[in-house]
Formats: C-alpha cells, sequence, structure tokens
C-alpha cells in the first residue's frame, strides 16, 4: 500500500468543517469553558486552602523550618550545621525560663535570641525599626508590647520580670523593632541581640537534653530541600553527625518534625478524600456528558458527510483524527478562559473556607500554583478525550451505503421512530419522539439531574449541621468562666483559680439562671486501688500528670454530665456511696469503651493524705462505680488534660477528702436573651477589671457553625450552578440540534395538516417529558447518594447528623420546567422562517 502523506488533508478537513457548525461550535466552546472552570475552581481550592492552612500551621507553631534539634549545645551545634542534607539552618536560644511581668498573666511570653535565618524562619523580622545590636536592645512583637503597656517608639526603655535557672530577676531593655502580632502564634516573642548573650554568658549554662535547665538552651532550626520524608531526614542528619537518635544513649539528640508540613501527617482525612474523589468524579461526568452530547448529536445529523468521505477512500482512524482536531481546536478557545475564570471563582472561595477554620486571622492568599492549571488542563483535555471517542466511533464505523441512505430515522444511529397505539394525540407523539434515541435522552435527563443531586446533597449536608451537638462538643453550660491559664492548659490549682468575686457578680446578674463550681487542683493528689486490686501511687507519669483525678462539682455541673451508662443518682452521690467515672471521646465523640477502669457496680478505693491537727494522715474512702459520664473539650473540666482514671463525685464529699477545694472554672446558664448583656459584661471584667480571668461561651461556637453551613451553602452552590448550566445548556443544545435535524419531518407533518401550534405543543410536551423523567432519575440518584456518600461523611464529622431531605429537588424542577417551556417556543420560530417547500428540498 502507497502510504499518503494527509495529515494537512485532514487538518483542513477538520478546519472547513469546524468553520460550517458554528453554533455547535459555540455550544461546545462554552461546554468546554465550563468543564475547565469547574476542574480550576477545584484545583484552586484544594491548593489554595492545603497552602492557607500550612501557612497557618506553620505560624501557629512558631516556625518555617522543617524540623528542629532541641536542647543541643554549641559544640553540636557547629558539628549539625555542615551536613550536606541541611539547606538552610538557624541558631535559636532561650534566655528565660518565663517572662513574668504580671501584665503578661494573660499571654505567655517568651525571651529568645536568633539569628538571622531563626528570624526569617520564625517570622519575627521587625517591620518597624532595626534589628538588636547593642546589648539592651530587643524587638517585641505588638500584642506583647500592648500587654506590656509600651509605645510603639524606638528607644522606649521598659523592664521584664525574668525567671532565670529559677531565681527571679529584673532586667531593663529598649526597643530597637517591633513586628505585628501573628493572632495565631501560641506565644509572645521578646528577642534579644547577640551582645546580650555574651553579656550574659556565664547564667546562660550550655544544657543538654538531660538538663532539666530551661535557660540557655540551644536549639538548630533546620530546613531541607523539600518537605518529603523529614523524619527519616532529621535522623539522617543525627545519626551521620556522630549521634543517636535512642533516647537511652549518652550522645541523643531530640529532635522534631514541624507537624505543619503536611507531607509528615500520614494519610489524609478520609472526609477530605472522599470529598475531593467525588467532585472529580462529578465535574468529570457533567463534562463528559454534554461534550459527548454535543458531537455525537453533531456526527449523526453529518452523517452522510462522513459516509461520502469513506467512499472516497479516508478511513476509520482518519475520520476519527478529523474530529479529534475539531474538538482540539475548540480546547485551545475554551479552555484558557476556562483556566482565569475557574481560578478567580477559586480566589473568591478559598477565603470562605478558611475563615471557618481555625485559621480564620490569616490573610488568605492564593498563589498562581502551576499544578493548578496543570492538573486542570489534564483533567479537561482527558475529559474531551474521553467525551469525543464515541462520536468518533459512530461516524468511522458506518458504512457508505448506510450513509447514503441515513435518514433520521435510521435505527443504528438516531433510533427508529414508534408508532403510537393511541392514535396520533400529541403526547404520545411527543413520548414516541423521545424514544427514538433513548441514549440521547438519558445523556441529557442525567446531565440535568447531576446539578439536583448536587444540590439536594448540598443541602442534606448543610440541614444535618446538629447545632447542639457541635456546642455540646465544646460546652456543657451556655458560658464558662475560669483563669486565663486553664484555657491555655496551664491550670495547676490555688495559684490560678477561678475569682470568687467575679462569681459573686455573675450571680448578681439580671440575666444569670443558674450555675455551679467546677472544683480541682493538681495539687491535691489521689491515688486508686484498680480493678486488679493493685494501688496506684502518687507517682507522676513521664507526662507529668497525675494518675488519678478526683474532681467536686456543685449541683448544676453535676447534673450537666452526660450520661454514657449507668445513672447519676444523687442521693447515692452525696451519701458518698456512688461514684461516677470519666471516660475520653474519639475525634467523632464517641466514647473509647475500653479505656474504662471498672464496670458499673465494682467498687473502687480512692486514697489520700488529709492534714488532721497539723499532721497529715494516710485516708481511704472506698465507693460504688454507678456510671460512666463523657470527657471531653471544654466539658467537664474546661479543656485540662486529666490522668488516666477520673472521677467525679459532689461537692460535700470533694470538701471531706481535700484541705482547701480550688475553684477550676464556674459554668452557668442565662435566660433566654440575655447573651448581649452577659457577654458586655464579661468582656469588660476580663479586660478591665481582671484581665486573669477569661471565658468562653455557647454564642461563640453557634456563630461559628452559622458560617460554617453559610460556606458550604455558598461554595456549593457556586458549584451547583456551573452544573446546573451545564445541563441547561445540554438541554438546549439537544434540543435545538433535535429540531435542525428534524426540519424535514415537521415540513412533511405540516405538508399533511399539522398546524404550526400542534407542532410548537409537541415540542413543549416533550420538554414536558425531559423535566418528568429527569425528576424521576433525580430522585433515584439523590436518594443512592444520600444514603450512602452523604450519609458516609456524616458519620466521619462528628458535629453532623444525617437527615434525609428531597425537598431541594422540588424547589428547583419548576425552573427546569420554565425553561423545557420556553426553549422549544424560540427554537420554533429559527425553524418557521423558512417556508415547508424550502424545508423539504433541504434533503
Amino acid at each position: 500500500m502507497i502510504r499518503v502523506r494527509n495529515k494537512k488533508i485532514i487538518a483542513r478537513l477538520a478546519k472547513m468543517n469546524l468553520q460550517e457548525k458554528k453554533r455547535r461550535n459555540t455550544i461546545a466552546v462554552l461546554a468546554i469553558i465550563l468543564t475547565s472552570i469547574l476542574f480550576t475552581t477545584l484545583f484552586t481550592l484544594g491548593l489554595g486552602i492545603i497552602e492557607n492552612m500550612q501557612q497557618g500551621m506553620m505560624r501557629e507553631s512558631g516556625s518555617s523550618a522543617h524540623g528542629s534539634l532541641k536542647y543541643i549545645t554549641d559544640d553540636v551545634y557547629e558539628k549539625i550545621k555542615i551536613h550536606p542534607l541541611i539547606k538552610q539552618i538557624g541558631y535559636s536560644r532561650i534566655l528565660a525560663d518565663e517572662v513574668t511581668n504580671k501584665t503578661l498573666a494573660k499571654r505567655q511570653t517568651e525571651l529568645w535570641y536568633l539569628d538571622d535565618v531563626a528570624l526569617k524562619q520564625s517570622f519575627c523580622e521587625p517591620t518597624h525599626g532595626h534589628k538588636p545590636v547593642k546589648k539592651q536592645e530587643v524587638i517585641v512583637d505588638t500584642y506583647t508590647l500592648d500587654y506590656l503597656g509600651v509605645p510603639q517608639e524606638e528607644g522606649v526603655n521598659f523592664s521584664l520580670d525574668l525567671l532565670v535557672h529559677g531565681k527571679s530577676v529584673s532586667r531593663k531593655f529598649i526597643l530597637a523593632g517591633w513586628y505585628e502580632s501573628d493572632p495565631l502564634a501560641m506565644s509572645g516573642m521578646i528577642i534579644t541581640s547577640k551582645a546580650y548573650v555574651e553579656a550574659h554568658e556565664d547564667e546562660l549554662i550550655n544544657t543538654y537534653h538531660k538538663d532539666l535547665n530551661i535557660t540557655g538552651s540551644i536549639n538548630a532550626d533546620i530546613t531541607f530541600k523539600n518537605s518529603l520524608g523529614l523524619r527519616e531526614k532529621l535522623d539522617r542528619v543525627i545519626i551521620e553527625s556522630g549521634y543517636s537518635i535512642l533516647e537511652q544513649d549518652e550522645k541523643y539528640i531530640q529532635s522534631n518534625v514541624n507537624w505543619a508540613y503536611i507531607s509528615t501527617n500520614g494519610k489524609g482525612d478520609p472526609t477530605t478524600i472522599v470529598l475531593m474523589v467525588s467532585f472529580l468524579g462529578m465535574v468529570t461526568l457533567t463534562g463528559y456528558l454534554i461534550i459527548y452530547n454535543i458531537f455525537q448529536l453533531s456526527v449523526v445529523r453529518d452523517i452522510q458527510f462522513y459516509g461520502l468521505l469513506k467512499t472516497i477512500g479516508t478511513t476509520k482512524s482518519q475520520i476519527k483524527q478529523m474530529i479529534r482536531k475539531e474538538a482540539g481546536r475548540l480546547a485551545v478557545l475554551g479552555i484558557p478562559l476556562g483556566l482565569v475564570l475557574g481560578f478567580i471563582l477559586g480566589k473568591i472561595l478559598v477565603p470562605r473556607f478558611i475563615e471557618q477554620s481555625a485559621y480564620a486571622s490569616l490573610e488568605v492568599k492564593v498563589s498562581c500554583n502551576p499544578w493548578i492549571f496543570i492538573g486542570s488542563i489534564i483533567f479537561t483535555s482527558l475529559t474531551i478525550w474521553i467525551s469525543t471517542n464515541k462520536p468518533g466511533k459512530i461516524a468511522a464505523n458506518v458504512s457508505p451505503v448506510e450513509a447514503v441512505k441515513y435518514i433520521s430515522d435510521n435505527k443504528d444511529v438516531v433510533g427508529s421512530v414508534k408508532p403510537s397505539k393511541k392514535g396520533n394525540k400529541l403526547l404520545n407523539m411527543a413520548r414516541a419522539n423521545l424514544s427514538r434515541n433513548k441514549k440521547q435522552t438519558f445523556v441529557v435527563m442525567l446531565s440535568l439531574s447531576l446539578s439536583l443531586v448536587l444540590a439536594n446533597s448540598i443541602c442534606t449536608l448543610s440541614q444535618s449541621i446538629d447545632t447542639e451537638k457541635y456546642v455540646s462538643k465544646h460546652l456543657d453550660a451556655d458560658y464558662v468562666v475560669a483563669h486565663n491559664d486553664l484555657f491555655q492548659n496551664k491550670f495547676t490549682g490555688s495559684d490560678n483559680q477561678t475569682s470568687n468575686e467575679l462569681i459573686k457578680k455573675i450571680e448578681r446578674l439580671d440575666t444569670f439562671k443558674e450555675g455551679g463550681r467546677v472544683y480541682n487542683d493538681l495539687g491535691n493528689q489521689f491515688a486508686v486501688t484498680d480493678s486488679n486490686n493493685t494501688t496506684q501511687d502518687w507517682n507522676v507519669n513521664e507526662q507529668g500528670d497525675f494518675l488519678t483525678q478526683v474532681m467536686g462539682l456543685d449541683d448544676f455541673p453535676l447534673n450537666n454530665l452526660k450520661i454514657i451508662e449507668g445513672e447519676i443518682d444523687l442521693e447515692a452521690l452525696k451519701n458518698g456511696k456512688a461514684i461516677l467515672e470519666g471516660i475520653f471521646l474519639d475525634d467523632n465523640s464517641k466514647p473509647i469503651m475500653e479505656e474504662a477502669h471498672y464496670q458499673i457496680g465494682d467498687q473502687v478505693t480512692l486514697h489520700y493524705y488529709k492534714d488532721v491537727m497539723g499532721k497529715k494522715e494516710y485516708k481511704s474512702r472506698t465507693f460504688t462505680v454507678a456510671g460512666y459520664v463523657e470527657i471531653h473539650d471544654r466539658s467537664n473540666f474546661s479543656g485540662i488534660s486529666l490522668g488516666d482514671y477520673n472521677f467525679y463525685v459532689p461537692f460535700n464529699i470533694y470538701a471531706e477528702m481535700v484541705e482547701e477545694p480550688v475553684v477550676m472554672d464556674y459554668m452557668f446558664n442565662i435566660k433566654q436573651g440575655g447573651e448581649k448583656a452577659t457577654d458586655t459584661f464579661l468582656d469588660i471584667y476580663t479586660n478591665q477589671d481582671d484581665f486573669t480571668m477569661d471565658y468562653t461561651s455557647k454564642t461563640k461556637y453557634l456563630q461559628e457553625i452559622d458560617d460554617l453551613r453559610m460556606t458550604m451553602i455558598l461554595v456549593g452552590g457556586a458549584i451547583t450552578l456551573i452544573i446546573t448550566i451545564i445541563g441547561v445548556l445540554n438541554y438546549i443544545n439537544s434540543t435545538i440540534t433535535g429540531i435542525l435535524a428534524r426540519q424535514k419531518e415537521f415540513a412533511m407533518l405540516e405538508s399533511i395538516g399539522m398546524t404550526g401550534s400542534q407542532l410548537k405543543r409537541m415540542l413543549i410536551e416533550e420538554g414536558i417529558y425531559y423535566v418528568l423523567g429527569t425528576g424521576v432519575l433525580s430522585i433515584g440518584l439523590s436518594v443512592i447518594s444520600s444514603i450512602t456518600l452523604i450519609r458516609t461523611i456524616c458519620n466521619l464529622i462528628a458535629f453532623l447528623n444525617y437527615h434525609f431531605i428531597i425537598w431541594p429537588m422540588a424547589a428547583i424542577m419548576p425552573i427546569f420546567a420554565g425553561i423545557s417551556l420556553v426553549v422549544p417556543r424560540i427554537s420554533y420560530r429559527f425553524l418557521c422562517k423558512k417556508s415547508i417547500v424550502e424545508r423539504l428540498r433541504e434533503y
């Protein structure tokens, strides 16, 4: 066979065919643009959220470094820093155990020396003034300056109270520069000069990891070329530098990987994976349906053209290439615009997601990450390639004889006309017309259904948000007040207990309804005889937490405990016969029952020391476990880390076992409508009267969950709108193309007596059948989607309580019905511009 160079001919034919189909091209380009918008939006959302949350986690962790080596010496630092894996290394040294100024009680503040690299890694470079050079010069974050009452002016003098190796000292400093505080930062930073380090070298003992002293400790903050395999890289640096990663070894170096880097966090969140895969699948299917339908209808209409090409020797492969080239030219026009519009839409939506996260205060930035556009181009192009595959096969496989004989009711291409059994009623004719090409009809209905299914799914998720469940995950009362140390997990006991003056003022508020104290003191140690009859002693575990925690509760918090099993028998509890065991909850707010130490009805013996006549005496007391209650975030204990054994007793029993009961927090409810007045009082008191006190409330969490619901509706609604437009576009294209393809048929019907009004009515009834079919298909798909995918997502997220709903589809269906009435009317007007004779001559 002679090989003919015909690529240019095929390309020219494709170009000429495109020029003849301007209306189809417009719809196809719109479809490609919308598909590209969907993919670009999805990738912009995904990468934008990851980038911003990672940036937020870096700022929260206080460093952009990949990892750090802790409590090392200068000699160790010098050996480590030359390792070839290290791209950048920062030197940081803590210069005080603690900054103890009273005005900093609400803000943990640290005194450090950081070299230039560490300054940049820690986001502490001064935005005003200059870096510290002289011995007394420092740079400070603006929040800390506000707490200290120091104006933002260069050269201002101020004093700091420091704890250095357990000894209190007071020193004067000069403000050299400052930087804007990061709301995500977990502590304030005061950074000194190298001259300060040299001047106080005698007190900055070069501590090593086994030394309990904090002052003088050196950290090496390391950045590698990339964030892959950070744990392995850190271990290599340590081992290859001559040190050990084993804690028992003499040359052990403590190290940690920066948890901010998502690549170090192991497997992805299952909810995120399910959502991303679902959206990608839906977008691909949506794009496929319309692009496939456009080219399939185009091929059907031009089947004679492809048949004639085959009579002059065009091969199957060449016809497929021609259709692919047409699609490729349209893609070149549509994809770039889709990338731009999708990126803009993504940039608008990303901040809405971040606002509902823990990093709401972060300045959201969406970078032009090339992977956004690469991923969108790949997926859009793949969708176009898949979509044109089947139409290409139809065009390539038709024989020249069949193509020449082709009319619109050819069974192989568009199906056969089925005669009505009930005469010529228009309704039956409309139904028969739709059944000519069942595949095309199904594709259009499916395309329209996807938007309904997505809208229903989003509404189901938003309606499944259980406000009470979300709030109760954090609070068991309307308000909790306590020393601010409790909210920072630094509660110890009598030194930072809740102000009795604040409690009295709360109880005198007009809005106050009921409340009660929660008592606990880490200084009051308890021991317990466990179920194996082994006494757990008063020694602390490795984390420094006491093994046994016993908490005393007033009636209000006691009644608000959430029971898992058993019962809260107030009489038995107050008589000292019963006790409640606390059980921790997992991430989905499910009790971890395997961590229970006792069965309900078991005897538990508590051991404690009691001061009697100035002398401590050993005491024991036996209770019966009456039930299990929940332990979770800011409930029962407001965030404090409890021990392995956790028990709850009424205050009267607790008071008998401790010397001086310490109020850990105060929980209270208010009268309906009293939120604003109560918030105003607490804001003034905690920020002016006593800044050591702080509070949290249900109002704050209710606002969070409402914002989350609105974000879900906004983002989901935007994606639903695009998919709806694609579906409607598909319906319009199918309707118009169908009318144009049936011009001769309509002309014949009119020639034998059918009026224009009857023809128009028949087309409208076809549209109504489309809507009815879409409704039935949507209900089926929504039910399947709801009870599988949506229910799975609800089960993965603790504050979602699955509810099956179907009303969103009922709300949207009238819109589709309206479109089905309008589109045939408009299309028919174009058809009527030509006479019956002209239309009969066209074929």
